[in-house]
């Protein structure tokens, strides 16, 4: 078998250990990183809550510098995007979501497991300024727009 690494190269592997910014994996006796970005398309405070040291993974070879020895990973790339399922299922659709977070932008609503998006004002809507609004609150919203490449969800209430 040959054990030298290209980018596009999918590999099984084992997690050596889980840092601050990312997770180490090897691949065979080749080590590479799979950074934050690249761990999952979910949300998640710490690389820890996706994996653990001594785990078995599949990993897709993203980059290979030989000049610095390094190799970059991917776990997120060898899953469906959910964004892209949702947005081709629940565009213009009317859904329950629960209210996360209220910011200054206003309230973001969970829509799918993993998935939040920002309620947009709605000139007479019942909550009106989204004012009387709390986290954990459950309220109906018509998914208004979704863009896929800056990760965003646009949510009118219904």
């Amino acid at each position: 078998m040959n054990n030298r690494l290209e980018p596009g190269d999918i590999r099984k592997g084992t997690v050596t250990s889980v840092e601050d910014f990312g997770a180490y994996v090897d691949t065979d006796g080749h080590e590479g990183l799979i950074p934050l970005l690249e761990l999952s398309w979910r949300p998640f405070r710490h690389p820890s809550e996706i994996l653990q040291s001594g785990q078995k993974v599949t990993v897709l070879v993203i980059d290979v510098n030989k000049e610095r020895g390094s190799i970059s990973l991917s776990l997120k790339a060898l899953e469906p995007d959910p964004l892209l399922a949702f947005s081709q299922e629940m565009l213009g659709e009317s859904t329950r979501g629960r209210v996360t977070r209220l910011t200054p932008l206003g309230a973001f609503v969970e829509v799918a497991d993993g998935l939040e998006g920002l309620l947009l004002p709605t000139p007479g809507s019942e909550r009106g300024d989204q004012a009387s609004l709390k986290s954990g609150d459950e309220i109906q919203v018509t998914v208004a727009r979704v863009n896929v490449h800056n990760r965003r969800i646009a949510l009118l209430e219904s």
